[in-house]
């Protein structure tokens, strides 16, 4: 479904008497340029509110109408939305028989991801010295027995403790259900990210589980038909080379020995593979013919079907791309950190630039597959110019089927598109 935005009036803006307008570019990216103070973000917000039919925020911006025309598989659509006459709601009857009533949305409007720092840390000691300390309406608290201070101290610990996750968990995005057709990213703590992306992985790891294990089965039967001289049906005709082998080798000893089925062949593949270290010795292995039919339709597979988790592949290379060359994001199924020389750190550690970039990737990789619209706030917050100039293909390349509008004062965002151009007018 090619959906997408052209023009947007909003009839009261902030004020009844104002009128804002842009018309989008006929591009699949669009940067909204302004004035500092004219609106880009309220703009942004409340396109997500208009998608999302959301009419308190439409209503506190004092829209009185959105006149909006859009373009489904290239035939353009007009229609508008107007508040009723009891000012209290809109009518919606254009807007639901609009191609945008099924649309999906994804709107980041945060500054930088949140380090778990900035969320308070409360030690039982603390609590402890407070019970010590004489207070003017509470000095009979002195007097408690040591054991019962302690036991108070850890109650109260607990207590505060709960009470912080949960609203560590609310600022942080952390309960954001992204099966929601519109979603509003407005904080993003960015070490709960790694929730996120190791639930993302799991997903493909668990599904590489089950696909080897079939690809194991149907190698087995391919090999006894192809030494049973029954070949009549020959899938794979191509014989394995050494090179894909060496290519391939390090992923598929790393698959076959997460399948936790038993099978001998997967055994006796797993033996050989361990053994190659050179490319003489993938030759060595490969003329054994029955080891050679088991890799030729496994690896023939996996490459047909990208089965090996080619978006982590993407959503790594591309993040270690901006890194400095002695630091590497790493994932796996137990962990997420990364890799500095020989040691290790959490994602909280890295730069607020880092995080915010590592946060844009995530989410237009992972949560825009089938999106129709992303709307990012100021992208450029936090990022060199270098990786600025860089960051919008990067984007549309990640999400080439979603409609992504911005929000920027940068001359580095835009580079030298400036047919991406869209002015945001207020009168």
């Amino acid at each position: 479904m090619s959906l997408q935005l052209k023009e947007v009036i909003f009839e009261g803006f902030k004020d009844s008497n104002f009128t804002a307008k842009v018309i989008f570019s006929p591009k699949k990216i669009s940067i909204i340029h302004a004035d500092n103070g004219m609106g880009k973000t309220s703009l942004l917000k409340g396109l997500h509110s208009f998608l999302e039919q959301d009419e308190s925020y439409l209503l506190s911006l004092n829209v009185q109408r959105v006149f909006c025309t859009y373009t489904f598989n290239t035939t353009e659509h007009s229609f508008e939305v107007k508040l009723k006459e009891n000012k209290s709601s809109f009518n919606w009857k254009d807007f639901e028989k609009s191609e945008l009533k099924k649309s999906k949305s994804l709107s980041i409007a945060i500054e930088r991801g949140i380090s778990s720092s900035s969320f308070s840390h409360i030690d039982v000691s603390d609590i402890e010295k407070f019970f010590e300390t004489k207070h003017t309406n509470s000095n009979q608290l002195t007097h408690l027995q040591k054991p019962m201070k302690k036991q108070m101290a850890m109650d109260i610990y607990n207590f505060l403790s709960s009470l912080n996750r949960k609203k560590a968990r609310a600022l942080s995005g952390l309960d954001q259900d992204f099966s929601q057709n519109h979603i509003y990213l407005e904080n993003f703590e960015t070490a709960n990210l790694t929730n996120f992306i190791q639930e993302e992985y799991k997903k493909a790891f668990y599904n590489e589980i089950k696909n080897i294990n079939r690809l194991i089965l149907k190698a087995v039967n391919f090999a006894i038909q192809m030494t049973s001289g029954n070949n009549e049906t020959n899938e794979y005709p191509n014989k394995l080379s050494s090179s894909e082998l060496m290519q391939n080798k390090d992923n598929l000893i790393s698959m076959l020995s997460n399948s936790h089925e038993e099978f001998s062949a997967k055994t006796s593949l797993l033996n050989a593979l361990n053994w190659v270290d050179t490319e003489d010795d993938a030759k060595s292995i490969l003329e054994n013919t029955i080891t050679e039919y088991l890799l030729r339709v496994i690896i023939t597979d996996i490459k047909n079907t990208n089965l090996i988790s080619s978006r982590f592949e993407r959503f790594k290379d591309n993040f270690n791309s901006y890194l400095i060359k002695n630091k590497k994001l790493m994932v796996s199924e137990n962990e997420i950190n990364i890799r500095v020389n020989n040691g290790t750190h959490s994602l909280d550690e890295l730069s607020s630039g880092e995080r915010h970039l590592l946060t844009l990737l995530f989410c237009t990789l992972f949560k825009c597959e089938d999106r129709n619209f992303l709307f990012i706030d100021e992208p450029e917050i936090s990022l060199n110019t270098r990786w600025q100039t860089k960051l919008l293909p990067l984007l549309h390349d990640l999400a080439p089927n979603t409609q992504i509008i911005v929000a920027s004062h940068s001359p580095y965002i835009v580079n030298d598109r400036l047919d991406y151009l869209s002015e945001l007018i207020v009168e």
